[in-house]
């Protein structure tokens, strides 16, 4: 019953999407390689499955990639896949590449994954915060297309990213002869830009702002840079000519006040900035193309859990993925919402 009431709810919200449920877990689980490494992690551990709590999500092709809070050292998987179309009903999450690659305090390994995305190349971007003062911060990317191999590791100078950070979110912006990303860091008052044509980061004074969620205009008209501002409500925009060019002092317009913060921000193709408002469990929407306005999209009933965050974002037919965390059993579930109308551009 408390399943048909969440989608009702969703349904209620925008007639300009057909929401399905996809899988619900009760609670998540990983694909082990084995029982017996299973029972090692598990066995005289402080991690308990019912721990896992989910960060960010992408999709790609017939997968749905997910990164997962490390709260502790004992957490063995941080960055999984699942299928998005399976007839089990509450998937597994497999570690990918592999739990090897996201093992706790080796300097070659994944420490600590946040935001992530998935360009058209079919590229999988992973932030990853590291380990305070003893791994920096570091992007991944990995060739989805080619056996998941790692394309490229770059790790943020100190001079870029210091510590205190608190990477986070991920945004990717194509150009003729260039791919660039943009990662907020909640601690400081900069954003960080990476080339990956030149292999090489630098991070940009953003004012009085800490940067939270972000989101790129689409195209054809790609050209603005959209920033939430963790310390209040302001929506903020940058061109993104002075990020591709370096330019280090950055005219940041304030372009509306949202109804709460928020973390999270997706774009669809058509120009509809999409943000989580976790305070009241719900996700507005702005139509930008039009003068800032903020209309109700999806809001959430007393079953979910005010502390755990709506976990969103589009693939490449712009379908909306969207999880939730619930107070009660099933304790999360992946609704697909795809639009009426799928204009493409």
């Amino acid at each position: 019953m408390a399943r048909f009431l969440l989608l009702v709810s969703l349904l209620s919200v925008s007639s300009a999407f057909k929401f399905e449920p996809v899988y619900d877990w009760e609670p998540f689980d990983y694909n082990w390689p084995s029982e017996e490494i299973k029972n090692k992690t598990l066995n005289g551990s402080s991690f308990d499955l019912r721990q896992i709590e989910p960060w960010y999500l992408a999709v790609y092709g017939d997968r749905m990639f997910m990164s997962l809070s490390r709260f502790n050292s004992e957490v063995p998987a941080i960055l999984v896949w699942l299928p998005i179309s399976q007839q089990s009903t509450s998937p597994k999450l497999t570690p990918f590449t592999s739990l090897e690659l996201q093992e706790f305090g080796n300097k070659n390994a994944m420490q600590d994954v946040r935001g992530v995305e998935v360009d058209s190349t079919g590229r999988l971007w992973a932030v990853d915060n590291g380990n305070y003062e003893e791994f920096p911060g570091k992007l991944w990317i990995f060739d989805l297309r080619n056996n998941d191999t790692v394309v490229l590791v770059h790790s943020f100078p100190s001079q870029v990213v210091d510590v205190p950070r608190e990477l986070n979110a991920v945004a990717l912006d194509q150009t003729s002869d260039d791919w660039f990303a943009y990662v907020s860091d909640l601690r400081s008052l900069h954003l960080i830009v990476f080339s990956l044509a030149r292999n090489a980061s630098w991070s940009v004074d953003i004012g009085q702002n800490r940067a939270s969620g972000l989101a790129i205009s689409p195209c054809p008209d790609r050209s603005r840079l959209f920033v939430a501002d963790a310390d209040d409500e302001q929506m903020l925009g940058i061109a993104l000519t002075q990020l591709r060019a370096g330019n280090r002092n950055l005219t940041v317009s304030q372009l509306g006040r949202r109804e709460s913060r928020t973390s999270r921000m997706a774009m669809d193709r058509k120009g509809v900035l999409y943000s989580e408002f976790m305070n009241n469990r719900s996700l507005n929407t702005w139509n930008t193309k039009q003068p800032f306005k903020e209309q109700s999209f999806y809001l959430g009933d007393s079953l979910l859990d005010y502390y755990r965050p709506i976990v969103f974002n589009f693939d490449q037919a712009d379908n909306l993925w969207l999880l939730t965390a619930n107070k009660i059993s099933p304790r999360f579930r992946l609704f697909k919402a795809a639009p009426v109308d799928n204009a493409r551009c």
